[in-house]
């Protein structure tokens, strides 16, 4: 059965082919949430490819979500993995990383790549690096879905935007799908959030300065008598009717102690075999465990749509940990009105909803991440989120108008355009990008007679430096 393509999905891959055929950039990526369907994304670029193409994912169980989609339009894939036992070379590939990297003489044909999840595994030096590096593809398109990494400096924990990082080679954000693009459709289950109280003073961060400690985390869960609230939780759901709860515990060992006392539960962690790993998911999604506890192994690419609770007790200082926990829970089923997060670990205060995060390039500040109004990137996590779009706003007009005295004099007013009669200052703050496209050498392009004066405002804004700060 092949699937129908929503608006959005549609965009991203028309986003993806313009990328490939008319830019000369050779790393593009597309952000689109969890539960957007990626893997739609992936197979409808693939097929429109036309040429040899290889699709990297981190897991087997991505892998086999996107196979499963490219192959539902009839078309023929290989698949190249160790983990699942097939090693097949044809025109279009599904493969993980290392697999691909131990046989790389065998890729050679490769034109494009498509990596999903690329935030997990394309900073300078690692496996895909080497892989692309190696195979010399004519474009690089990554999908993920929070497009981030989490790095530590001497002044603490900072999330960094991948393309504005050295550490990372992806640096084009070529499309965004915001979260509020698939609620506002229906295409995401309500999420209800409910927040307990919990004392969370004693939390500190790790030796990296990227999340909180073990001990610190242990000592948070003992002091709010944390197991027994859980246990009351899980007892007040299932009293509603949920009947698939994913539970995140801080450690491996709280979650097999938790699933040896609670009836119709599981437990699993890296440290579990896969066979036995393999059936306890699959017997979480056929509804015979009701309760799985884990220690953050399915925070990505887990896809059971049926999953209606989600109780936190592992506090993070990562939003995009706190973000791939919650979206487990978003995506619609048959049945399903909703899905209910229970946070006993002050996560959902300390970022707020996921539905409210957006990715957007700020006119002065550049590709960002934001929970509502509030800037989450390019800050110290310990000093709190409180820089707003507003504030970024303001800064970026003040240092414009600050720097340039004729600028700051508004003795320049626009004679022609939609914004005759306003000053350049008046128009940096209502449309700053009309500022840049009018200074742009593409500016003429558009113009068959270009005025004195507009050709005048055009070398005023180069001189004044204005594009620089606009751009």
């Amino acid at each position: 059965m092949a699937f129908k393509l929503r608006a959005y999905q549609t965009e991203a891959i028309n986003d993806c082919l313009d990328f490939i055929y008319k830019k000369n950039a050779k790393y593009g990526i597309v952000v689109a949430p969890t539960g957007a369907g990626k893997s739609l994304i992936v197979a409808n670029l693939a097929k429109e490819l036309k040429q040899p193409v290889l699709c990297l994912q981190p897991s087997k169980e991505l892998l086999e979500q996107n196979y499963e989609k490219y192959t539902s339009y009839g078309l023929e894939a290989s698949v190249f993995s160790a983990s699942l036992g097939k090693k097949e070379v044809g025109d279009v590939i599904f493969a993980t990383p290392k697999s691909v990297a131990n046989s790389i003489e065998l890729f050679s044909h490769i034109k494009y790549i498509i990596i999903d999840e690329c935030h997990l595994g394309t900073k300078k030096g690692g496996i895909i690096h080497s892989t692309v590096n190696a195979l010399k593809p004519k474009k690089v398109i990554g999908l993920t879905a929070t497009p981030i990494y989490l790095k530590s400096i001497m002044e603490g924990s900072i999330l960094k935007m991948m393309n504005r990082t050295k550490d990372s080679f992806m640096r084009n954000i070529i499309h965004v799908t915001q979260i509020k693009d698939l609620t506002e459709k229906g295409y995401w289950s309500e999420l209800l959030y409910e927040n307990r109280y919990v004392d969370t003073s004693m939390l500190r961060m790790n030796s990296s300065g990227a999340e909180f400690s073990n001990e610190s985390m242990q000592r948070m869960y003992t002091n709010n008598n944390t197991r027994a609230n859980l246990l009351q939780e899980i007892k007040l759901l299932s009293r509603e009717g949920r009947n698939s709860i994913l539970v995140f515990v801080p450690s491996v060992e709280e979650a097999n102690s938790l699933a040896d006392i609670v009836e119709d539960s599981a437990s699993a962690s890296a440290e579990t075999k896969k066979k036995d790993r393999e059936r306890i998911v699959r017997e979480f999604k056929e509804g015979k465990i009701k309760v799985l506890f884990n220690c953050n192994l399915f925070a990505v690419g887990f896809d059971h749509p049926e999953l209606d609770a989600i109780i936190t007790t592992r506090p993070t200082a990562s939003l995009a940990v706190y973000y791939q926990q919650i979206g487990r829970g978003c995506r619609i089923a048959d049945g399903k009105a909703n899905c209910k997060i229970i946070d006993l670990a002050g996560n959902s205060l300390r970022f707020g909803k996921v539905e409210n995060l957006t990715f957007e390039d700020l006119d002065g500040h550049g590709w960002g991440m934001f929970a509502g109004d509030r800037l989450i990137s390019s800050v110290i996590i310990s000093n709190g989120f409180d820089i707003t779009k507003q504030d970024i706003k303001a800064k970026v007009s003040n240092n414009i108008v600050e720097s340039n005295p004729l600028l700051s004099k508004g003795n320049l007013v626009f004679t022609f355009g939609k914004y005759k009669g306003d000053s350049i200052a008046d128009i940096y703050n209502k449309d700053s990008r009309y500022l840049y496209w009018i200074a742009s050498d593409k500016f003429e392009t558009f113009t068959s007679t270009a005025s004195k004066t507009k050709k005048n405002v055009c070398d005023y804004l180069k001189n004044i430096n204005l594009v620089n700060n606009v751009k």
